[in-house]
């Protein structure tokens, strides 16, 4: 008797283990499928930026034209402690937006200016980043009305930082980031940014 209940449920129970095994594994899959979404942006016959969406971050790519530019949103998978749009752009000889540091310059100006007025600097100060493939500059500035709350509201922040690199030699990255942190933080959203630069 007992040899043939052993007999008996030695079928099932491999059955069991073979199910189990089956679902932990499409979990597993499924969560690195979820983990690592690569969107690639051709923004011009010669650059192609990948941008994944990672176990810490969201990405939303809002509009993108072939050839030509794509916008770019990252969020944090947890939490809201940044917003930051990344702006691809082609800048092609023939285009020639940004194709010299004084218009690199204007543009970071241009941008930042409309947040001077509440902003607790009252002057638009240029930063170079300084990078071994390109170069670039950004301005940050500290919302007036939050900065001495230790308590942000949800959806607003004290830092807005507006910048732009050259990422290669035909594209420029426009950048503009949202955090409540100048510190940590903010650098390593400036080191995420600046990866995006090519070899030339």
């Amino acid at each position: 008797m007992r040899k043939g209940k052993t007999f008996t449920c030695l079928p099932l129970l491999i059955a069991a283990v073979f199910i189990l095994s089956f679902i932990l594994l499409a979990a597993f899959s499924s969560q690195c499928l979820a983990a690592e979404k690569e969107y690639r942006l051709q923004i011009n016959a010669k650059d192609t930026f990948v941008v994944t969406d990672s176990a810490d971050m969201d990405i939303e790519v809002q509009k993108q034209e072939p050839m030509k530019f794509a916008d770019v949103k990252v969020t944090p998978k947890k939490g809201s402690a940044y917003i930051l749009m990344l702006y691809f752009k082609s800048d092609t000889p023939d285009i020639a937006q940004f194709n010299t540091r004084e218009k690199m310059q204007d543009s970071v100006i241009a941008s930042s200016q409309q947040y001077l007025l509440g902003s607790v600097e009252q002057n638009i100060t240029l930063k170079e980043l300084k990078l071994r493939n390109g170069y670039g500059y950004y301005a940050m500035l500290t919302d007036a009305r939050l900065a001495k709350l230790i308590k942000v509201p949800p959806g607003e922040f004290k830092f807005i930082t507006n910048g732009i690199i050259r990422l290669s030699y035909d594209s420029v990255l426009v950048f503009n980031l949202m955090t409540n942190d100048r510190g940590k933080l903010h650098r390593e959203m400036l080191n995420y940014i600046v990866s995006f630069t090519k070899g030339k």
